[in-house]
């Protein structure tokens, strides 16, 4: 743990400044436009997924506990299947939006379906590597190989004299992730070879996998619309300009939320492996040790974000100031996922995705209405109200189910057993 948050942080500070030279090199509309490409090159990327990196997490060490090599085997198989046709049926509907005039993407369905599928693409082998307790070195190479090559390359091709548009700045983005991804493929194939040490005839098995798969991708989608419906409403009804210094402004309240990614990070595959052998009493303990961490961090970093916020959006030109109140609406919701714990992480774990789900709905309706309602009288402060409110809510009633409906307590301090809450 204590290696992984310095890494953390480098990936963000690095983003950031991956961010700070796109919205200097680009105009604000262009980036804009950027912010808007990637957002829905996100949404397909998990509908390429299909939700199969959760079920790694949750799965492998199952399978690697009991021995159950062929049906290993049989999931790895199964994916790059999924991923082939996902993928095309993500690019089709991609083309009929855009021969509809649904939506517009600067760089077309092409460039956007390959982005989508790079990340999808990481992400399930980045699953692969935490279900394998291999957390650090995958970091370190997202750092150096994807994150740090991408800022390289864009500095080089603007310091040869060269015109940074959006085209550009995306295929450098989709080079830097597949080499990532190339890198991180050949350690899990080493880490494969060294705990499983068998090559077992796959056991396919697909229909029991995408049971447990699609509740898993309706939960994350719901999480993904929660979290971009506002840019998403932003792009239909507002300018490029609006998304880019509401994007810029996210971001920042965001910041917050990197305690959560931390811990997260960390703790899904440790709490995935106590909850497969049975240990209840030490995954509540892996629980509680976040929640106390994250209630204390978070309160320092939202006062910190808060009073820093024109500080912060400056750094991004002067136009972004216009951010300053989204981003402090915004962090009313970073630090109610912050102080909610795990939550999210015990629903899964503890099969829980039908409620986890349903709540999620509830909070996409929630955010879908408070949009329409707020972003034509009160512009991007509307959308930052709407998006607010519809995560604390969603977060309340996560908390409130875990704690009647599990075993466990996701807000959990040492107070709890002296003084218990019936939430």
């Amino acid at each position: 743990m204590v290696i992984s948050i310095p890494l953390q942080i480098t990936s963000t500070l690095l983003q950031f400044a991956i961010t700070i030279f796109i919205t200097r090199t680009l105009d604000i509309d262009s980036y804009g436009a950027y912010v808007y490409v990637f957002t829905w090159a996100t949404m397909m990327a998990l509908f390429i997924n299909l939700g199969f990196d959760q079920v790694c997490i949750r799965e492998v060490p199952n399978m690697i506990e009991k021995r159950r090599f062929e049906q290993f085997y049989g999931l790895i198989v199964t994916i790059l299947f999924v991923f082939i046709v996902t993928t095309f049926v993500a690019y089709l509907v991609l083309k009929l939006l855009l021969s509809l005039d649904f939506i517009s993407l600067a760089p077309g369905a092409f460039l956007t379906i390959l982005i989508a599928f790079v990340i999808a693409v990481n992400s399930s082998v980045n699953s692969f590597n935490n279900a394998f307790q291999n957390i650090i070195i995958p970091q370190l190479i997202s750092i150096l190989v994807m994150q740090g090559s991408y800022l390289a390359l864009l500095f080089l091709w603007v310091a040869s004299s060269r015109e940074l548009d959006i085209e550009v700045t995306l295929v450098i983005y989709v080079v830097c992730v597949f080499a990532a991804v190339c890198v991180l493929l050949f350690l899990l194939i080493k880490r494969i070879k060294k705990i499983v040490g068998v090559v077992a005839r796959p056991k396919l098995d697909p229909i029991p996998l995408l049971k447990a798969s699609i509740p898993l991708v309706f939960v994350s989608f719901t999480y993904l619309i929660n979290s971009s419906i506002d840019i998403l409403m932003i792009g239909a009804y507002l300018e490029d300009s609006d998304i880019g210094i509401y994007r810029v402004a996210s971001r920042g309240a965001a910041l917050i939320g990197l305690i959560l990614v931390i811990v997260n990070k960390i703790l899904m595959p440790m709490l995935s492996k106590e909850m497969a052998k049975g240990n209840k009493d030490e995954a509540q303990k892996i629980v509680t040790l976040a929640s106390t961490v994250l209630m204390g961090l978070g309160i320092i970093s939202g006062l910190v974000i808060f009073f820093g916020a024109s500080i912060f959006l400056g750094l991004f030109g002067a136009v972004f100031l216009a951010g300053e109140a989204v981003l402090k609406i915004l962090l009313i919701a970073s630090l109610a996922d912050v102080f909610s714990g795990t939550v999210g992480a015990l629903l899964i774990l503890n099969r829980r995705e039908k409620a986890l789900f349903i709540i999620n709905a509830f909070g996409i309706l929630l955010n879908i209405i408070l949009n329409f309602l707020l972003i034509g009288k009160y512009g991007i402060d509307g959308a930052a109200i709407a998006t607010a409110v519809a995560i604390l809510s969603t977060r309340i009633f996560m908390v409130a189910y875990v704690v009647r409906k599990t075993e466990y307590k996701p807000i959990s301090f040492a107070f709890w057993k002296r003084n218990p809450i019936n939430l």
